[in-house]
């Protein structure tokens, strides 16, 4: 018996936070209709100017199949949108990179309420962004897809460096939390819904691209700790990497629940060493 290839011509994917060239988003975007796939491009509203340079990349990536992509301005927190954006589309295909990255920004000096309404306000935008936005995306598509006879799989983004068991400063306990749930969620849906057909994996983000801010020699320490040959490094993995890998696990339809680490294999010999 022979095992049909997944076939991704004609499906809709979504993809979140998708709306800024050169990014992980545009990149998996490009990828998917790379294989055919037509693609709703949901950035934040005010970013269409950035995300019309995405769609004009994806486009050309889907040229061959003549892919359409859609660009939805939507707040993934705010349940209006999603009712707008699941009314109007089903998408087979969601893929939860929508992130933010927020340290508590506590000021110099700070009193006690300061530093307290610091971390309440970075706890709030990442659990928001990260883990509120995701769940309820989540369960609105899921709604779609049954309302529609379908179903559908769902890639969660993680975090490689949390899950290895490194630690992150002390101003990013708010991110840390929203991140690592990943993992439970996807194990969470696959339980309740593989039954009926759909699918729920997490690919973890390693060391991908260098923060525009880092230092060149933090940049040249974290690329010597990527197990990967040095030839195959940009400096680090690479928003291609995650990407390949993104619709590698949506091709494989026998996988439901899993982990799968983009992060060169590194390792840390204690929690603190990054």
């Amino acid at each position: 018996m022979s095992l049909m290839a997944y076939e991704y011509i004609g499906k809709w994917a979504l993809v979140t936070g998708a709306g800024r060239p050169g990014r992980i988003g545009a990149a998996i975007a490009m990828e998917l209709a790379s294989k055919g796939a037509n693609i709703l491009l949901q950035h934040r509203a005010g970013g269409e100017a950035d995300a019309e340079l995405v769609r004009k990349d994806v486009e050309a990536a889907g040229a061959e199949f003549g892919v359409k992509v859609v660009l939805v301005a939507a707040d993934l927190t705010e349940k209006a949108d999603l009712h707008t954006l699941f009314g109007a589309h089903a998408p087979s295909i969601v893929v939860h990179n929508a992130a933010v990255f927020e340290p508590a920004r506590v000021a110099e000096g700070a009193t006690p309420e300061e530093e307290l309404d610091a971390h309440e306000l970075a706890f709030d935008l990442n659990m928001d962004i990260n883990m509120k936005a995701v769940y309820l995306t989540t369960i609105r598509a899921i709604r779609a897809l049954k309302d529609r006879g379908m179903t559908g799989t769902f890639v969660f983004i993680g975090d490689a460096f949390i899950s290895n068991g490194g630690i992150y400063d002390e101003n990013l306990g708010g991110y840390v939390l929203s991140k690592a749930g990943a993992e439970y969620l996807a194990q969470f849906f696959a339980a309740n819904f593989g039954k009926l057909g759909f699918r729920f994996n997490v690919v973890l983000n390693g060391p991908i691209e260098p923060p525009p801010s880092a230092p060149k020699d933090t940049v040249d320490k974290i690329k010597k700790e990527i197990n990967v040959p040095e030839e195959k490094l940009d400096p680090w993995i690479g928003a291609k990497a995650v990407a390949e890998t993104v619709v590698s696990v949506i091709g494989s339809e026998h996988i439901n629940g899993a982990t799968i680490p983009v992060d060169g294999a590194r390792r840390w010999k204690t929690a603190k060493e990054h």
